[in-house]
């Protein structure tokens, strides 16, 4: 404690735990009162066929990245794309695509 505050006494430091023992005890009733009178959201058994719904899409999606895009958009239409070495750094290595390799077939006796 610094010098200009006075010690508290036991009482008040037991009727402020007491105060925060019943609010945490009337939080949690509340939390678990709620989570029983809200209705399940998935009332699905294991083992059964998921349905979902999805858009039926008109237009087919457009190809390449959104965030290149977005940013040809926001270019002025006079200015070109930068050039790639232009930058000064070595271009990145090509990247092979490895196929997984295939198990084994089993042999069944």
């Amino acid at each position: 404690m610094t010098v200009g505050q006075p010690e508290p006494s036991r009482r008040e430091l037991a009727g402020w735990l007491g105060l925060s023992l019943l609010f945490h005890v009337a939080l949690i009733g509340a939390v678990l009162l709620l989570a029983r009178l809200t209705p399940s959201m998935v009332a699905q058994k294991r083992g059964q066929p998921l349905f979902v719904d999805l858009p039926n899409v008109e237009e087919p999606a457009t190809r390449g990245n959104p965030a290149e895009r977005s940013r040809e958009e926001a270019r002025p239409r006079g200015a070109s794309a930068p050039s790639r070495g232009s930058s000064g750094a070595p271009p990145a290595p090509a990247v092979k695509a490895v196929r997984p390799a295939t198990p084994p077939p089993i042999k069944e006796m």
